[in-house]
């Protein structure tokens, strides 16, 4: 470890173009924050003054470890480093005008690559097989920045090529617990028994209405009841999930008509909303006990195209509580979308 280390020795290989990754669906996937112990077991020998280092793991719904997602920071560095460690491919791919050359560092060889999609932006990518896991190394910067940038990045990479013989150790790696998950079709009539949300189901249908679809969904980040029912071309989309932090951002009273007010906003509203109320007024959330049917009415409008339904659409949510409804209607009266939302009251 004692060598003269020359970052200028580093190879960057340039990338013509970051390839789509190809993300596989991974039923019950959940993540959970390493314990000092498991933190401990993934640091490199080597480090730089007051270097802070965070991580999280995924695990599949088994609890089988598939990546950890560890983030180190320091005074010397502009941006937050990225570092990947996973059983599989890395996550970036790039395509190169040639095969890509490779530095080895403490005899670990790294592929960097060096991609930027508009000349002022860039993306540092070192990846390597540590240990058995293939470990990417991710650092941005700027045009102003990256000739420091690329002198951090070898900085870092010849920290993370330095460990003991064994290390960086994933076996220590173990999730607490598994958090509940499951995903499966269900009736209408045991949607009206479910223990969370039975009594924010739409009591009554449209009359017409058939049914297409009802999903129980719950997973460590999403619980959800939905049902779906159509018409034709016309639909009755109806969510209850129960409420999260995320959803702050989109609460408003009905006094704030600039939050969901549509005939403040002519289509396309990509181009009237301003994009600082694009969230609140592509779906506000507002509480139950203050909805009116004329707020209804602010959020529902008519479009003329060819060969869909005419009437009314609509989209907003409804807060009870704990529990967010989530409606979205197309070619149903508004009046009747209150008179449901107004009913859960009594429930």
């Amino acid at each position: 470890m004692d060598e003269p280390f020359d970052p200028g020795s580093l190879i960057f290989n340039e990338a013509t173009s970051l390839l789509s990754e190809s993300k596989r669906y991974l039923p019950g996937y959940f993540t959970e924050e390493l314990s000092d112990e498991e933190l401990a077991a993934i640091k490199p020998n080597r480090q730089i003054p007051d270097m802070i280092f965070s991580a999280v793991a995924g695990f599949d719904g088994e609890g089988t470890l598939l990546a950890v997602f560890l983030m180190i920071d320091a005074p010397s560095l502009d941006e937050t480093v990225h570092v990947t460690f996973s059983d599989g491919n890395p996550g970036n791919c790039y395509q190169l005008l040639e095969e890509p050359l490779v530095s080895t560092i403490n005899s670990i060889d790294f592929t960097i690559y060096q991609w930027t999609p508009d000349n002022s932006y860039y993306t540092l990518d070192a990846q390597a097989v540590i240990n058995g896991w293939t470990m990417q190394i991710v650092y941005n910067a700027t045009a102003e920045n990256l000739e420091k940038a690329k002198t951090d990045l070898a900085t870092i990479i010849l920290c993370l090529s330095d460990y003991e013989d064994g290390k960086p150790d994933f076996s220590v790696i173990v999730a607490e617990s598994i958090p509940e998950y499951f995903d499966k079709r269900i009736s209408l009539s045991e949607a009206y028994s479910d223990p969370d949300f039975d009594s924010f189901m739409v009591q009554n249908l449209p009359d017409g209405f058939s049914e297409e679809s009802i999903r129980r969904y719950k997973d460590q980040n999403k619980d959800y009841l939905s049902g779906l029912w159509t018409k034709g071309l016309a639909n009755l989309n109806w969510n209850i999930s129960a409420y999260d932090e995320k959803d702050l951002t989109r609460l408003t009273s009905i006094a704030q008509t600039e939050n969901y007010d549509l005939s403040l906003y002519p289509i396309p509203r990509a181009e009237s909303v301003p994009e600082e109320l694009w969230e609140i007024v592509d779906n506000p959330i507002f509480d139950a006990d203050e909805l009116t049917l004329e707020t209804v009415y602010k959020r529902a409008y008519k479009v003329d195209e060819a060969g869909d339904v005419d009437g009314w659409r609509m989209a907003f949510s409804v807060k009870y509580g704990d529990v967010i409804v989530e409606v979205r209607t197309k070619g149903i009266e508004p009046e009747w979308v209150y008179q449901q939302l107004r009913s859960l009251l009594e429930n």
